[in-house]
């Protein structure tokens, strides 16, 4: 396994749905993203990543996953402008297991890393993505990575779950532990309390028309990840119908807000 550090700079491309992504990852505990690696051919599936923040202070490692689950493909350039053109890049499809808001957490900053003896010897601010990040270099990173999070070990692997993702066509499968949630759940969660947001009462129906009917996020009052195991879920007592916005700040802090802490911002912001 190799490990290699992908960039995102803010100033290129703005990740508008972080919260959501971030909201994502933990109630399942993974997330899946595309991701430009340059002009990197080398990368191979199970191998480690990091994602390094760049452009805009703070600067620093972001995010991370156990893995990447494809190789390196050749599609249209994620610049809206030069892919219009018929511009491509290269990309891979990974899964985070750790992912943070720079402008609201603490991050794991360039300073930290350059004060290391070892991880000094590292370049931090490549100018393109996919770079490869020497083993031994990896092994120290790993390490301060699990302190700064808090958590005494991260996953090196994801289980014998094998989901079928298609691209273009393409088969291909990838191993993952991922807390499932059970469809007949959500569908007895929506019998009961309908599909506006239980917060905020907006309805995506009233709003955009018969192209939203029955959309709605489920969300788990305890998040799965945080059990970690198969347990059995009360539609009615466990899960409640809300909307992307309100969902994702339930999620911006960890442990996660209540329903009643998100309704209690609303109004104080109402009055």
């Amino acid at each position: 396994m190799s490990t290699y550090l992908l960039n995102w700079n803010p100033k290129r491309w703005d990740w508008i749905e972080l919260e959501e992504s971030i909201a994502e990852l933990a109630e399942l505990g993974w997330f899946e993203a595309r991701w430009s690696c340059g002009v990197t051919k080398s990368i191979r599936p199970g191998d480690r990543f990091y994602l390094i923040r760049l452009g805009l202070k703070p600067k620093g490692i972001v995010g991370s996953g156990y893995y990447i689950v494809s190789a390196s493909f050749e599609d249209l350039h994620w610049d809206q402008v030069l892919a219009a053109s018929g511009s491509t890049a290269r990309f891979v499809n990974v899964v985070f297991d750790a992912l943070l808001n720079a402008d609201s957490e603490h991050i794991l900053e360039i300073d930290l890393l350059q004060a290391d003896p070892l991880l000094s010897q590292m370049n931090w601010l490549p100018q393109a993505s996919g770079i490869r990040v020497p083993d031994e270099i990896a092994e120290k990173l790993q390490g301060i990575w699990s302190e700064f999070l808090g958590v005494s070990k991260l996953p090196e692997d994801f289980g014998d779950i094998t989901p079928t993702v298609y691209r273009e066509g393409h088969v291909r499968e990838k191993s993952l532990t991922v807390f499932e949630r059970s469809t007949a759940a959500r569908e007895k969660c929506l019998e009961y309390y309908g599909t506006k947001c239980f917060i905020c009462q907006f309805d995506f129906k009233t709003f955009y028309g018969p192209v939203a009917d029955g959309y709605i996020q489920v969300h788990h009052l305890l998040p799965i990840s945080d059990i970690g195991e198969e347990y059995e879920v009360d539609p009615v007592k466990d899960l409640r119908p809300v909307c992307p916005n309100c969902h994702a700040i339930i999620h911006r802090r960890r442990p996660s807000y209540s329903i009643e802490d998100i309704r209690g911002f609303i109004k104080q912001n109402l009055k």
